[in-house]
């Protein structure tokens, strides 16, 4: 059994609209997955294809339009609200705007400490301690127990965000967009700070991002989303190296290459991603897809197994007469 399973999950939002009445907006549509103990998997895709709202109702931050998440076998929607708490101190998320996501009237030490004094983890009089340990977990100077927010750098309050959701010692982590604000530097050393906590602690975690450079080094497998449906799921390492959707094609395309002498090859996509609000008929990247048949605009494939280990969602997969275009 995996750590977390999702089946059917679904999100809708109503778009309010002046003078008009709402619409339903599908964050989230139809995404089957599952994380198992001890990996990584990275949830990549343009802003806005859902990415964000499939992490917080893994979580069970929000609730599911259709569809369950189980956690260690536990339907989340179906616990009271005294067994999701229970369940609380297990599952963390760390978030992309740290300013956002920290009090700045208070002293971060206290804030890594809070978690443990929520939960009960740990007894009063060695919260002290304890998150001193957490500081020098995640690199940080014991001396900046007293700051607030504003006077650590983004790097300093990025290491504060992950030493508090650690805290409970978690079975799985949200990771939503966190090198995103960074700098460079400072993103490898906050990805190379995420790996060894979870090769130390162990703990299952989904990785949200749009940029695959830090996806290609952070996860075991990858799970591509466009438009509120995953489009191909698969190892990092093979669908880097042989993608079969023509989606995660152009993405992986778009990938800047520093290689001296080597031409890129890219597979360059028309036009923009439909309206939410009025999706297409059938496949919602018909429209932009180079290789799209009458078919896909007449009905949406499935997430089909193409593969050990690998699926994808594209008509061009099942009919034996296509090819998906190699990058131009």
């Amino acid at each position: 059994m995996s750590l977390v399973e999702a089946h059917g999950l679904g999100r809708m939002f109503a778009a309010r609209r002046p003078f008009r009445k709402p619409v339903l907006i599908a964050a989230v549509n139809g995404v089957d997955l599952a994380i198992e103990r001890g990996e990584t998997l990275a949830i990549v895709g343009e802003s806005g294809c859902g990415k964000s709202t499939l992490g917080r109702l893994l979580l069970g931050l929000l609730p599911a339009s259709a569809g369950s998440v189980r956690f260690d076998g536990a339907d989340l929607a179906a616990l009271s609200a005294p067994g999701l708490r229970q369940l609380r101190s297990r599952m963390q998320i760390v978030f992309q705007n740290t300013l956002a996501a920290l009090d700045p009237r208070m002293p971060v030490g206290r804030q890594i400490a809070e978690p443990l004094a929520i939960h009960g983890e740990t007894q009063q009089g060695l919260r002290h301690a304890e998150t001193e340990r957490l500081m020098r977990d995640v690199g940080l100077d014991t001396a900046l127990m007293e700051r607030r927010p504003h006077e650590l750098s983004g790097g300093q309050r990025q290491r504060v965000v992950i030493a508090r959701a650690l805290a409970t010692r978690p079975s799985f982590v949200v990771f939503d967009e966190p090198v995103s604000a960074l700098d460079v530097s400072v993103q490898a050393q906050i990805i190379a700070l995420i790996r060894k906590l979870q090769a130390s602690s162990g703990f299952a975690s989904a990785f949200i991002s749009h940029d695959l450079r830090v996806v290609r080094h952070v996860a075991d497998r990858v799970a591509v989303m466009y438009l509120g449906r995953i489009v191909e799921e698969g190892p990092v390492a093979e669908v880097f190296r042989n993608p079969a959707h023509p989606y995660t094609r152009a993405l992986i395309g778009a990938v800047p290459q520093i290689r001296p002498g080597m031409k890129a090859k890219r597979q360059r996509l028309a036009g923009e991603p439909a309206n939410p609000s009025q999706m297409p008929s059938g496949c919602a990247f018909h429209p932009r897809c180079p290789a799209a048949m009458p078919v896909c605009a007449k009905a949406s494939p499935g997430l089909a197994d193409i593969s050990a280990g690998r699926a994808a969602a594209c008509h061009l997969l099942t009919d034996p007469q296509s090819a998906i275009p190699q990058f131009a």
